[in-house]
């Protein structure tokens, strides 16, 4: 079966060959076990900048989780008044402590949740907010950009096509 056949299943369009839709099954799960693949494979982001806690400055870095993670640590509920725990969606504090170690460095290494709860603790507003936007964009922002992104190529190639 071509690709435009599997394209035109997943488009739910019809497709002018009747034994496609028979030969789609195996090569539909072949195509979609290749994204499966791809994106298990795909590298993390990572987001590098300077924070302060007490009189310490520090390069913090944070990495991306996988989207069942962030799922995870982003389902308390916002506090109310608390605007940016309402651009998350969730309580910010909670989500940024429970963060793994293996995902944040701070100063060249990956702290203990205790370490990194009491820096967060100790870290100045301005910082907080950086780690919060950091991990927004990753998780929340880029992917949404990505996916606006491509709806536009989609229809300008649809445009252009048709």
């Amino acid at each position: 079966m071509a690709s435009t056949d599997i394209q035109a299943l997943i488009d739910g369009k019809p497709s002018e060959d009747p034994q496609a839709v028979q030969r789609a099954p195996s090569r539909l799960s072949e195509r979609l076990e290749a994204l499966i693949e791809k994106a298990r494979n795909r590298p993390m982001d990572t987001i590098s900048f300077e924070v302060t806690f007490g009189e310490e400055t520090a390069e913090i870095i944070v990495t991306e989780i996988r989207g069942d993670d962030w799922v995870a640590r982003t389902r308390t509920n916002p506090r109310p008044g608390h605007t940016i725990d309402a651009k998350l969606s969730c309580n910010s504090d909670e989500l940024v402590e429970s963060w793994p170690g293996e995902a944040v460095t701070v100063a060249g290494d990956h702290p203990t949740p205790e370490q990194w709860a009491q820096i967060w603790q100790l870290m100045d507003a301005p910082s907080r907010a950086d780690v919060v936007s950091a991990l927004w964009w990753m998780h929340v922002g880029k992917p949404m950009q990505m996916l606006q992104h491509l709806r536009v190529e989609r229809r300008e190639k649809g445009t252009a096509d048709g």
